[in-house]
């Protein structure tokens, strides 16, 4: 069985019991540098980090496991998450996902928006110029701390520099920020220090 565990920026105090107890009886325990580093000592020493590139090692990585494998996500596994692929690869039943509140709801919350009135664009692998839409609230997932700025570069280029930007980052955990501005603003003095977690609310 693999049982994936979704993990917030507040790292394990802001987990379920059921997701602890699953974490703490792990053999292994795969996930980013990100991501372990969340997790406290009572979480077994073997940490293997994600083979580089992922997706083609995958298969043969857990059908070399010996017994239950465990996988540390962010959020929602679900949700744009290696969830997803786990179950498209090894099927549902093999597959065992324990999530936790995705960066997108926390998101809503914070800016009072509806989820399901909410678009929500992924540029975690797609390009930046996906996200350019015409009208309408949008909770971008950002690549790193550079998606922001070029999301705002694109806005403006098109003609909608009046769109207003917030970034939310390390949503959940101690260090969370919010920084708002006009996709103008961005694009001719972007803010600096922008963390690398970070969604963009449109």
């Amino acid at each position: 069985m693999i049982t994936v565990v979704g993990i917030g920026a507040d790292g394990m105090p802001g987990l379920s019991r059921n997701s602890q107890d699953e974490l703490t009886r792990a053999t292994v325990v795969y996930g980013s540098p990100r991501q372990l580093e969340l997790l406290d000592d009572s979480v077994t020493p073997n940490r293997r980090e994600w083979p580089s590139p992922m997706l083609p090692a995958l298969p043969a990585l857990f059908d070399e496991a010996d017994g239950d494998v465990h996988v540390v996500a962010s959020g929602d596994p679900l949700l744009h998450g290696i969830g997803a692929t786990l179950i498209r690869l090894f099927g549902a039943r093999r597959v065992r996902v324990l999530p936790h509140v995705s960066s997108v709801t926390l998101a809503c919350a914070r800016m009072g928006w509806t989820v399901p009135d909410t678009e929500v664009i992924s540029l975690v692998t797609a390009p930046p110029h996906t996200a350019v839409r015409r009208g309408g609230r949008a909770i971008v997932l950002s690549r790193d701390a550079h998606t922001p700025a070029t999301l705002a570069r694109l806005l403006n280029e098109s003609g909608r520099g009046a769109t207003e930007l917030t970034v939310l980052e390390q949503l959940g955990g101690p260090g969370e920020r919010r920084v708002d501005g006009t996709a103008r603003d961005w694009a001719t003095a972007p803010p600096v220090g922008i963390d690398d977690l970070n969604v963009i609310a449109v």
